[in-house]
């Protein structure tokens, strides 16, 4: 590990072990006793140490995760006794510093990956991922509990070759679900100017242009810019106008007998993008939004005048700065109505909250002890507290309280998330399961006061909003409770998970490889004019290099596994 931390900042934390708890025999670690009711990490009398890697965790309001200065790393700590050398890196990078690690060997007992899909099958048959055993699993409790809640999660840990190389990630909220396809509108330019919110194609054209012509912000410039998203977030912006057009869930769906088509072939697909290239040619798409860092997307719409109708990134919070005044500025927005006049929700898959994002490498000298403290983290004072200290983020719920989905509420915040203290928690950058009534369960202060901004956008009501912490909680389970979930797209168009042979799942990697970067680009040219979207030849020329790519023979094999 010495390159490792060398190449890393590393936080070695050095504390005496917890010596509460039952006894439950000897773990690899040398421990004999275990925390009991709070928790069931191994303890050992040498102070054990893992070395952990989370990438992408640090933001506006998380620098360090060092025990000095963070309030969750320090109850971790505290509470285990573990000697835990984490690093994290800003997302920008997380990618790159990830693969760089896996590649070179210079990677730590445990890697969890808390917002990127990692390919754990491969990295199993690799030897780097240790397969873990579903019966110890379930002899730590929160685990157990986990899968008794999730008995999904286990199709998706399973690898190829029936091992286990991953403990899941669950983050179960409907507008996690409810996220593909999600843009933002810039409400006050609507309220202000007595104009409805867009609902088809013509509108939106309309209401873009009288944006790019009109001194909106009162700063006399023309800085006033129609839709502007990241690059990184293509597959957003594309999902909401192909939901515009056809029940679009992402590039492969079901039909009504079970096959799986292939959705960016449609001539309905066709036409989102040609509608595209319309508004990028009457430059109302920002010209740089397809080269654009998540960092010019967050310096653009940070200024001091406001300048972005709409924002289409998948999360506003990953854009606006938390507690500023123009967050609750912006709205959600639905995709357009068809020329048919229907509508299509933004929901994913069914299973999208479930992923697998903790793992054990093979430099780990005590997979029990990383196992347990995985284990640890879904204890539910611990899953609380990695938003923020009991007392300063969040408290226990008020008597009777009740949650946003109008149930008894689970506990309470108190502060708005993004707002807490600086490094005072790890945020979503925690491993964590969370059960239904934990994200549902916040407890929903002043709600009338909330959906009637939502409603109205009374510029009365921003002081009222901003200051109540459960807003945020409050309008998105509006958002997904009212007509986002009556136009959800069914669940039997999505082709669900399934854990394929070695063989296919190696073909399947190859494929996309190179097929999935190539439908991005060309995607990206026929926007922007470099291919010309009306022309016949131009888009056969594109469906057959799909074919000679493999995007059929991807079909064919995913269909197999269709039952």
């Amino acid at each position: 590990m010495k390159k490792l931390m060398i190449f890393f900042l590393s936080v070695v934390m050095v504390l005496p072990a917890f010596a509460g708890g039952r006894s439950a025999g000897t773990g690899a670690s040398g421990g004999t006793s275990r925390i009991g009711e709070k928790g069931s990490i191994p303890l050992a009398a040498n102070k054990p140490v893992l070395t952990m890697f989370i990438p992408g965790m640090y933001a506006d309001n998380l620098t360090s995760v060092d025990y000095r200065d963070n309030a969750f790393t320090k109850k971790i700590v505290d509470e285990t006794g573990i000697q835990l050398q984490v690093t994290s890196t800003p997302g920008a990078d997380a990618m790159e510093r990830l693969n760089l690690m896996l590649n070179t060997g210079d990677y730590p007992d445990i890697i969890f990956s808390y917002y990127w899909d990692i390919d754990f099958d491969y990295y199993g048959r690799q030897g780097i991922f240790i397969p873990l055993d579903e019966n110890e699993l379930r002899t730590f409790p929160y685990i157990k509990r986990a899968l008794d809640v999730y008995p999904a999660a286990m199709d998706k840990m399973v690898g190829t070759d029936g091992n286990i190389y991953g403990l899941p990630y669950i983050d179960v909220c409907n507008h996690c679900v409810q996220a593909n396809g999600r843009t933002w509108y810039y409400m006050p330019w609507i309220r202000d100017n007595n104009r409805k919110v867009p609902e088809t194609a013509a509108e939106f054209t309309e209401y873009l242009r009288f944006v790019k012509n009109n001194d909106l912000n009162g700063n006399g410039r023309r800085d006033e810019v129609g839709l502007a998203f990241s690059s990184g977030a293509l597959p957003n912006v594309i999902s909401f106008f192909a939901k515009s057009f056809m029940p679009y869930v992402g590039g492969y769906a079901l039909d009504s007998s079970r096959r799986i088509i292939e959705e960016h072939r449609d001539d309905r697909f066709r036409a989102a993008l040609a509608y595209m290239a319309e508004l990028y040619k009457e430059d109302l798409i920002v010209e740089d939004s397809f080269s654009m860092t998540g960092e010019q997307l967050q310096a653009l719409a940070r200024q001091n005048d406001p300048t972005v109708a709409v924002l289409g990134d998948t999360w506003l919070n990953g854009v606006i700065l938390y507690g500023t005044e123009r967050l609750t500025d912006y709205f959600q927005l639905l995709p357009m109505k068809t020329a048919g006049g229907q509508r299509y929700g933004i929901n994913n898959d069914p299973w999208s909250s479930i992923g697998v994002r903790y793992f054990i490498t093979d430099k780990c000298k005590d997979p029990e002890l990383a196992i347990a403290l995985y284990d640890y983290f879904q204890r539910d004072d611990v899953l609380k507290s990695a938003y923020g200290p009991k007392g300063v983020f969040w408290d226990d719920p008020d008597p009777g309280a009740l949650g946003a989905d109008g149930k008894s509420a689970y506990w309470k915040w108190l502060v708005s998330f993004g707002v807490e203290p600086l490094n005072s928690h790890w945020g979503n950058g925690s491993p964590h399961v969370w059960l239904p009534e934990m994200r549902l369960g916040i407890q929903a202060n002043d709600v009338d006061t909330a959906i009637k901004y939502l409603t109205t956008g009374d510029k009365s009501l921003k002081a009222a909003v901003q200051a109540n912490p459960s807003y945020e909680a409050t309008i998105l389970w509006e958002y997904t409770a009212g007509e986002a979930k009556k136009i959800a797209i069914p669940d039997e168009l999505f082709v669900p998970p399934a854990v394929m042979s070695t063989a296919d799942n190696t073909r399947i990697g190859d494929i996309e490889a190179v097929l999935n970067p190539y439908k991005n680009q060309a995607w990206v040219e026929f926007i922007t004019g470099v291919r010309d979207i009306n022309n016949n030849a131009q888009w056969n020329a594109y469906l057959a290099d799909l074919d000679r790519l493999g995007s059929k023979e991807l079909v064919s094999i995913r269909q197999k596994y269709v039952k």
